[in-house]
């Protein structure tokens, strides 16, 4: 199994994303790309700027449930929260980036952000997992953006000033009203994978290479979620024991 340094739990920490390269292997990253290319056949894209498909419960393709379940994937997301505590996902989704797509996002969105569920509460989680299946080795390849430090600064938000706070502000367009500097784009190769906290700020860019970018999203939840999820929301290390041990030892 692959383990994470100290210094890497630290990092996702600190950033609120780690990006593990090399963490599925060739078979199962062709299999994935032969499973959308079906996917595509079956449902014609008009190929042009983003698309996505998502596969709920037992219409999960298993070779693209796969990449997370039969991979060291789910070892590294356990290594991050604690064995045995995460349960999901409930869906698969393909997202896709034709060229050409001239865009640069100006902010970050997190998923679900907002009143979406029953109460005005967040449709929320605690874990995004993106497999890179393209080459993204380059800027503006559809790359995943990222604004690191993020997830600190919303959970911070919403306890200073309220989840009613949060979720009103970010109603409409998911956007945490928190600053979002430092954007990066994030670079990979098919076979890496991006872990990324339920709170960071995150975005698609542009493609302007001469391919289309493929990546695969899973999301996880800890098995306590719908029950702590404002906990969770309010203290960005709640629910990954392992961060939080590293981050409690550091500068010893």
């Amino acid at each position: 199994m692959t383990e994470l340094t100290v210094e890497d739990l630290r990092r996702f920490g600190r950033d609120g994303f780690l990006l593990v390269p090399g963490l599925i292997p060739p078979a199962d990253v062709a299999a994935a790309n032969a499973a959308i290319d079906t996917i595509i056949a079956a449902n014609p894209s008009p190929g042009v700027g983003q698309q996505s498909y998502v596969e709920k419960g037992a219409e999960m393709n298993p070779a693209l449930l796969g990449l997370l379940t039969r991979t060291p994937a789910y070892g590294i997301a356990e290594q991050l929260a604690a064995p045995g505590c995460l349960i999901g996902p409930s869906h698969v989704q393909v997202a896709l980036t034709f060229p050409p797509y001239q865009h640069i996002p100006g902010a970050g969105h997190i998923d679900g952000l907002g009143p979406k569920k029953p109460g005005g509460r967040p449709n929320s989680f605690t874990l995004l997992i993106g497999v890179i299946l393209s080459d993204q080795s380059a800027d503006n390849m559809g790359n995943l953006h990222v604004w690191p430090g993020t997830h600190l600064a919303t959970a911070e938000y919403a306890r200073t000033h309220g989840m009613a706070a949060l979720i009103s502000a970010a109603a409409g367009t998911s956007s945490p009203p928190v600053p979002q500097e430092n954007r990066r784009q994030l670079h990979g190769r098919p076979g890496d994978v991006v872990f990324a906290h339920y709170l960071l700020a995150h975005n698609i860019g542009g493609n302007t290479s001469t391919i289309v970018r493929r990546s695969v999203y899973l999301r996880l939840k800890h098995a306590g979620h719908e029950q702590h999820w404002e906990r969770a929301l309010t203290d960005a290390a709640y629910e990954f024991d392992g961060v939080r041990a590293a981050m409690a030892g550091e500068g010893t």
